[in-house]
Formats: C-alpha cells, structure tokens, sequence
C-alpha cells in the first residue's frame, strides 16, 4: 500500500515538475524509509536517485559517482534517515541538504579532475611544440616523456640514477654534465618542471603555470 502511494505520488504532475534533483533526492529517501525489501532497500534507493537523475543529464559528479560519498559518510546518512523521521517528523529538510552537500563534493571532485585532465593534455602539446621548434633535444624530450608517464613524482635524487635515464646517455662522455644541462633546459630556461620539497626529498613536478603564461 505504501509502495503504491508512493509511486504515484513520485510520478504525479507536481513531482515530475519539481527539480529533478529533489525528485531523486526523495525517491531516495522514502524508499529507505518504506524498507519494502528484506534486503537492499538503501542499494534500490540510491540507484533509483542516481537513475533520475542520470536521466535528467547529471551525469557527471552525480549519479553512480555520489554512492562513494554516502559510503564514506555511512553514520551520518543512517542517523539523518532515522533522524528525519522520529525527531524531524518526517521534515526532509535535513536529510536534503545533507544529499545536496555531497552532490556538491562530487561535482566539485569531477570539475577538479576535469581541469586537470585539460591541463596535462595542454603540456603535453605544448611539450610537442618546443620539440618541433627545436627548443627541446630528442634527450631532453624522451626524460620529459619518461617523467610524465610515471604513476608517482620521481625524486630529484633518484631520477638520474633511473635505468631507463642512464640507457639514455649511455656511451656519451661526461654523463653528469650532459644530464645536468638537460635538465636545466627543461627546468630553469624553459620552466617545464619546478622541484617541490616533500619530507626529506625533492620531487620533479609538471609546472602547469607554464600554461597560462603561454596562452
């Protein structure tokens, strides 16, 4: 009987013309609240509010991406359901601002990481450029390459120390000295990597102010 009541509810003329993120929001809710499962009546709602609002074209920073933050606050979502139906009588006012907030990380996580994706391709081509003009030896473009595509920063001390940096000046007199030059091009004259300082170590960091100094 609930469940019916509900559904009509949630698809009737006033509800399908409210925010579709209050619709999904308290999709949510009331199906936490129903229970009408033996088992994963929280799984059912939060996959029907990411539904509405996948449907509605939120797609990103919403939808399935907001389940990581409801995990990661599990105490406050279940005392704000229980909350907002003894103590708050059923006023959802909590409980929504509560969702909105999280809404709000997720956006802001998927907006972060965005930005840096447009920023790491944007050096990447601005790296091609300085090699096609020349301004970076195939060495120096090859170390630059080799750096990026680590999956952690590499240490000051350990990078020249790297098999796959010592293979490229392998045969050449004055190793040291060569290398050192590369990188001053790469770091002091063309500012390409700054060195950031973590505990006891210096780390070589893609300097993506060069971005905007160049657009």
């Amino acid at each position: 009987m609930l469940m019916e009541g509900f559904i009509e509810w949630i698809n009737s003329e006033e509800m399908l013309r409210e925010i579709p993120i209050f619709r999904a929001i308290l999709t949510h809710y009331y199906i936490a609240i129903i229970h009408p499962f033996a088992d994963g009546n929280g799984r059912t709602a939060r996959a029907l509010e990411s539904l509405i609002l996948y449907n509605h074209d939120y797609k990103y920073g919403t939808s399935f991406a907001l389940w990581r933050y409801y995990y990661e606050n599990y105490e406050q979502y279940f005392t704000l359901l229980s909350k907002t139906r003894k103590e708050n009588q059923g006023d959802q006012t909590e409980f929504i601002i509560f969702v909105l907030k999280l809404l709000q990380r997720a956006l802001n996580a998927t907006h972060k990481s965005i930005v840096a994706m447009i920023d790491q391709l944007l050096f990447n081509h601005y790296v091609s450029f300085l090699a096609k003009n020349k301004e970076l030896t195939e060495r120096q473009n090859a170390i630059i390459s080799f750096i990026l595509g680590l999956s952690s920063p590499i240490s000051v001390s350990a990078l020249p120390e790297n098999p796959v940096i010592e293979a490229l000046y392998e045969g050449l007199e004055s190793k040291v000295r060569l290398f050192q030059m590369d990188m001053q091009n790469i770091t002091t004259n063309l500012g390409l990597f700054i060195k950031v300082k973590k505990g006891e170590e210096e780390y070589y960091m893609p300097n993506m102010n060069i971005i905007t100094k160049t657009e």
